[in-house]
């Protein structure tokens, strides 16, 4: 029986098995692939989250722009326009006392 044995295995087909090098090769292209993966999740939720971020900055810089421009019309329709260099909290007495003086002297309260 051992000799028939070795006559049929010898022309049986082989069942296909993954040698040791295609095991690793193929767990590292499943390693390697996951990582790509993961680094495109990752560069794109920067990416969205830049975009916010650049939105928000756009649309700061857009009111500023329209506070800046309502207040240049302010400026030019007001008869005493008086700008403070510093905190307004520090000098208020001085900075009311040359006010009441450019008042008076441009008569604009009678």
């Amino acid at each position: 029986m051992d000799d028939a044995f070795r006559m049929v295995a010898a022309r049986m087909p082989r069942t296909r098995r993954l040698t040791p090098f295609a095991a690793r090769a193929t767990a590292l292209l499943v390693v390697i692939g996951a990582l790509v993966i993961a680094f495109g999740i990752f560069v794109t939720s920067a990416q969205h989250t830049a975009d916010a971020r650049r939105a928000q900055l756009a649309a700061a810089q857009r009111a500023q722009a329209e506070a800046d421009a309502q207040a240049a019309e302010q400026i030019h329709a007001a008869d005493i326009t008086l700008l403070w260099r510093t905190n307004p909290h520090m000098d208020c007495r001085a900075r009311g006392l040359e006010c009441a003086r450019l008042i008076a002297q441009t008569g604009v309260v009678t």
